[in-house]
């Protein structure tokens, strides 16, 4: 079966081959069968002329109408004396009770007891700079009780704990 192929594509390779042959014998003695020879004559065609169209009216769309916004009407009656204090004096508050601004309290006392411990000026410049961050949330945190802030007091604690924790680990493995 192999063989079969294999000498069928010889006997095409030839063929195609001969039929290449002719092809440029004919062609270099210049009797091309494919050749076309140009004339110099022009030939004349009729091309048809165009005619003018009318061309369509554009048509423009109308626009709707906004409705006008009428102005708020201003109160009649002078306002309570709830709103004319000051934004200063206003306290905001959680509804968390006292207890735990005390063990927000607490924890930070804790954190500073903790970073107390630690002489900055051996740190590492890595471990430096984690206790600069955890002082500056501890400062903060501070902040945020005065401002009667307990929720984000306590997040900065719980942040500041976790680095205590981990720089007390490392600087006590040295």
């Amino acid at each position: 079966m192999k063989a079969i192929r294999v000498r069928l594509l010889l006997v095409l390779a030839s063929l195609l081959t001969a039929a290449a042959c002719s092809y440029l014998s004919s062609f270099s003695a210049g009797r091309h069968p494919g050749v076309v020879k140009a004339t110099l004559t022009p030939i004349a065609t009729l091309t048809p002329t165009p005619t003018a169209t009318a061309t369509p009216e554009i048509r423009k769309r109308k626009r709707r109408k906004r409705p006008m916004h009428t102005p708020t009407p201003t109160p009649l009656v002078s306002p309570t004396p709830m709103a004319e204090a000051s934004v200063g004096d206003a306290v905001i508050t959680t509804g968390e009770p006292a207890g735990e601004r005390t063990e927000v309290e607490q924890n930070l006392q804790r954190i500073e007891r903790h970073l107390a411990r630690i002489n900055r000026n051996r740190l590492s410049t890595q471990d430096a700079a984690d206790y600069d961050r955890i002082a500056s949330f501890v400062t903060e945190a501070h902040t945020a009780l005065n401002e009667h802030d307990s929720l984000r007091a306590r997040s900065l604690t719980e942040k500041a704990a976790r680095l205590a924790s981990q720089l007390e680990s490392r600087v006590s493995n040295q």
